[in-house]
């Protein structure tokens, strides 16, 4: 733990062993201090990250494209299944709804990642973590319960194939 003062905030950076910190302040000093716990994370470090600016640019570039094909191909097969009307049964629209959860999910993280990349700071606000953390984990439970209900509806369908129109309604699947 590596302890710096900057005017009366005493400023505490947190490192782990990964070699990611995080910074807490303090608005008295080590002398001062009640028993308690009064320090609170501000934001945190990446140092994983790269470096030099060339290597940077480069995974730039490449997740940016990357992000963009996940990005247009999610909307093009959302927007399939939507507008044509021959796909409108329980697979595809499980399928619909997947490219959505997918579109939400990449949003979360990649954004701030490729910030990250081409900022000389690479930071993130405690705040920014807990939302972040709280929608990739809430997006990625949620896409794990669509595939659940994908693979009970194509077990239906094998298993119970006469009967998969009367089961399978549009009303259970929504």
């Amino acid at each position: 733990m590596k302890m710096e003062t900057f005017g009366k905030e005493e400023v505490t950076l947190l490192v782990s062993e990964r070699g990611s910190y995080g910074r807490r302040t303090t608005s008295e000093t080590a002398e001062n201090m009640d028993p308690e716990n009064q320090t609170m994370v501000t934001e945190f470090h990446f140092s994983d990250f790269f470096q030099s600016k060339n290597g940077s640019l480069l995974f730039f570039i490449l997740m940016l494209f990357i992000y963009i094909f996940i990005i247009v191909g999610n909307f093009m097969i959302f927007f399939a299944v939507r507008l044509d009307p021959h796909l409108h049964n329980p697979m595809y629209n499980f399928i619909s709804i997947f490219s959505f959860l997918e579109i939400w999910y990449t949003t979360i993280t990649i954004p701030k990642m490729l910030s990250n990349l081409l900022s000389e700071l690479k930071i993130i606000s405690f705040i920014g973590c807990l939302l972040q953390m709280y929608f990739f984990h809430s997006l990625g439970v949620t896409e794990a319960l669509v595939l659940t209900v994908m693979a009970i509806d194509r077990y239906v369908a094998i298993g119970n194939s006469l009967r998969y129109a009367i089961i399978m309604t549009p009303r259970l699947c929504i």
